[in-house]
């Protein structure tokens, strides 16, 4: 066990089918959690590059709205090209080619590859 890691004890509820009450868990979970620590957080920011609609509004408002409440985490952005909007050392570009294939070698093999590099403790990719 890490030591700047600490347990709490989640207990869980579930609903019974016909019923309007929730039936308390006789076991209990134990989450890791990091209490009041840096995280290191990485947002898989494709929609910034390749969308024009909600989600890349919501996408650009998450990082620059995140960056502002949170000051303790060490936010990183790994999107397909870089952009003047966020600090370059921040961002993390694996280019996307529009080669037969390189779109599944990007998803598969290329991101997962930096995020184990990275280590992170979160990894947030918004969608819809």
């Amino acid at each position: 066990m890490r030591l700047d890691t600490q347990y709490s004890v989640l207990n869980t509820q579930y609903w019974i089918p016909d019923t309007w009450y929730p039936v308390p868990c006789t076991k209990k979970y134990y989450i890791r959690s990091k209490i009041n620590q840096d995280m290191r957080i990485v947002i898989l920011a494709d929609p910034l590059d390749n969308q024009q609609a909600g989600i890349h509004h919501y996408t650009r408002n998450l990082i620059t709205h995140l960056a502002e409440i949170d000051k303790n985490s060490e936010y990183f952005i790994l999107r397909s090209k870089k952009d003047d909007l966020f600090p370059p050392e921040r961002q993390i570009v694996v280019k996307s080619y529009p080669i037969p294939g390189h779109a599944a070698w990007r998803m598969f093999i290329g991101i997962p590859y930096r995020l184990r590099k990275l280590k992170p403790d979160l990894v947030v990719e918004p969608a819809h």
